[in-house]
């Protein structure tokens, strides 16, 4: 039994059209993955849902089959600006639930529910100081508290650390509602959908299964196109050979041979014009021959009248690094990236940088974007060409690299898709070369087509990188260490996203079992636990395993700050520094990866055995 339908749906905006004659089935409890490039049309599908905006008239007419008290609720990416402006989390909910009243049953559940989760993700105070990650946060409350039959998320986890986006998971998967899902974060779509809708050339496709399978699917799909397509070129070129042979020999030619010939022609222009166009995309080098690019000593920062947000804190950073910064939301990741850009300075330390070096940042806010004039008064001032790194170039074909088409460089921005709109940012800001390139949540909005090539330039850019994402995927595929923001320092973790992941893990578990104890508490708590189950006969770990476990931390920050000197050696060698002394370095690094991943396992298993 389906949830709702659409057949026949077309939808036209006055700048480009969106739907044409598009179908939708949609079964109950399915969770389903919103896929399409920026400015398909996926938000609209949602806001056409909750009838916000209405399909064209069309022929056959549209028709949306659904349960006559079928309810939506619609999570936009981001909140209405005039909801922004309100001073309690009670006018919030009422703005968003008008018809709702708290002298009524439904009312009181919703209410008590919405509550209950703001309580959980600890939203307090007034909501009008509130960080881009609480808002996010009073959005995910306002979903999960709903007695809506579907559930339209768009892009639920911009904003989000990495915690929350794992509970948000957690919680999705509880509820027993439709749910529909725009979103770029690849683990997410993995683990929640069950189903995936993909929106291209005003078409919508469905495939059962799993966000990796549909990428596989693709991934063949794709191959068999091109294989199809080489096969009609080799036919095209023995035509046209045949018709342009001598005057005397096209006398006699088949007119119908010429006629499939020419439907030929048509065919391939209908078969590439499936394939995605590709976003030109690249990151300029300065050619810096200076390896050391910039480095922190015993730097320490406190805003006036606050508690120090950093203390002690000590890194290089060199040429080829590539650092994905962890942190929950309100950790200071945006202060650390102002220390780097020298936006504020440091209460205590000192910040070197390299001479005359080239410090690119992207924001993840968009309030530099001028929504009212077109990209091409915000990009050429009113000309046809712009300059790339001091080159030259074409306005119109330096756009189209980032799909762009020319009918778009005269329209507001302000007309433009969230996802469109990171894109034309991504293009202003790659103007310009750079040597530490900074992306503050870079892929917020944007497709994952775009996604993807963003990743392979970072792959190759020869520079350093530092990235602010909570995108899962995106950091495993961009960057090679991590590190996370924790107790007004940093923690380093060589093996990146992973090795950080399981630490962090762990971490969380241990202060779990001690509550709001220290830690010297929580180690005597486990030794009264010990002794107690020794005299009850009942202990599932040895009074050695014990002391071991105790031990295995101090090892843990003593090889990792190891680890760290030799990276740090590696990144910035000895003058006299021979092919030996690499091959001895390069060996030492290795044996203390492997050294330390053993001490996480054991570390991990004997946690394991401590409270079980």
């Amino acid at each position: 039994m389906s949830n709702f339908s659409l057949q026949n749906l077309s939808l036209t905006f006055p700048s480009r059209p969106i739907f044409e004659k598009a179908n939708l089935t949609v079964l109950i409890g399915e969770r389903i993955g919103v896929l399409g490039l920026n400015g398909e049309g996926k938000s609209s599908l949602f806001r056409l849902l909750i009838g916000e905006i209405k399909a064209d008239q069309s022929t056959p007419s549209f028709l949306f089959d659904r349960p006559k008290n079928l309810k939506f609720f619609y999570i936009p990416q981001e909140l209405p600006q005039e909801c922004l402006t309100l001073e309690t989390l009670e006018e919030i909910f009422f703005y968003f639930y008008p018809d709702l009243s708290l002298e009524e049953e439904t009312g009181v559940l919703i209410w008590s529910r919405f509550k209950s989760y703001a309580k959980f993700f600890s939203l307090q105070g007034n909501p009008v100081h509130f960080s881009g990650g609480q808002w996010r946060k009073v959005a995910l409350c306002l979903g999960l508290a709903s007695d809506a039959d579907v559930l339209l998320w768009d892009e639920p986890t911009n904003h989000l650390d990495l915690e929350t986006i794992e509970i948000f998971e957690e919680k999705c998967l509880e509820l027993s509602k439709t749910q529909l899902i725009i979103s770029h974060d690849r683990s997410l779509l993995q683990t929640i959908c069950n189903r995936i809708i993909h929106i291209h050339q005003r078409k919508i496709s469905k495939f059962e299964g799993s966000y990796e399978e549909y990428l596989n699917f693709l991934k063949t799909q794709q191959e068999n196109q091109q294989k199809f397509l080489e096969k009609l070129n080799n036919k095209q070129r023995r035509e046209k050979a045949w018709i342009e042979r001598g005057v005397s020999a096209r006398r006699t030619k088949s007119k119908k041979r010429i006629e499939e010939f020419q439907n030929l022609k048509q065919e391939i222009t209908s078969l590439k014009s499936k394939f995605s166009k590709p976003l030109s995309l690249s990151l300029m080098g300065s050619n810096r021959k200076t390896k050391q690019l910039l480095e922190f000593t015993d730097v320490e920062f406190a805003y006036p009248n606050h508690e120090f947000l950093f203390k002690n804190m000590s890194f290089i950073l060199a040429q080829g690094n590539k650092i994905g910064i962890l942190g929950p939301n309100g950790a200071g990741k945006s202060t650390f990236l102002k220390l780097i850009l020298g936006e504020v300075l440091p209460t205590k330390g000192t910040i070197k940088r390299a001479q005359d070096c080239k410090i690119a940042f992207f924001s993840q806010q968009r309030e530099e974007l001028p929504l009212e004039q077109s990209p091409w008064e915000w990009f050429g001032e009113g000309t046809d060409h712009i300059f790339v790194e001091n080159r030259s170039i074409s306005l119109v074909a330096y756009l189209e690299g980032f799909l762009f088409g020319a009918e778009q460089l005269r329209r507001p921005i302000k007309t433009f898709s969230g996802g469109e709109k990171n894109r034309l940012r991504l293009a202003k800001f790659l103007q310009k070369a750079a040597d530490i390139y900074i992306f503050d949540e870079p892929t917020n909005d944007l497709d994952l087509e775009t996604i993807g090539i963003l990743e392979e330039e970072l792959g190759r850019f020869q520079g350093a990188i530092i990235l602010v994402s909570h995108d899962r995927t995106f950091l495993e595929n961009t960057t090679q260490i991590c590190w996370a923001i924790e107790d007004q320092g940093l923690l380093f973790f060589q093996g990146g996203l992973g090795q950080a992941r399981e630490f962090l893990e762990q971490k969380a578990l241990l202060l779990s079992q001690q509550g709001k104890k220290s830690y010297t508490e929580h180690e005597k708590g486990l030794k009264q636990k010990q002794q107690k189950q020794e005299k009850q006969g009942k202990t599932k770990i040895s009074f050695k395993e014990q002391k071991r476990l105790e031990l295995i931390p101090r090892e843990i920050e003593e090889k990792e700050k190891l680890l760290e000197e030799v990276i740090a050696l590696l990144s910035s060698p000895p003058i006299q520094s021979d092919r030996d002394w690499f091959k001895q370095m390069a060996t030492k690094e290795g044996d203390l990866r492997q050294s330390l991943e053993k001490l996480y396992e054991e570390w991990a298993e004997l946690e394991k055995k401590s409270i079980s």
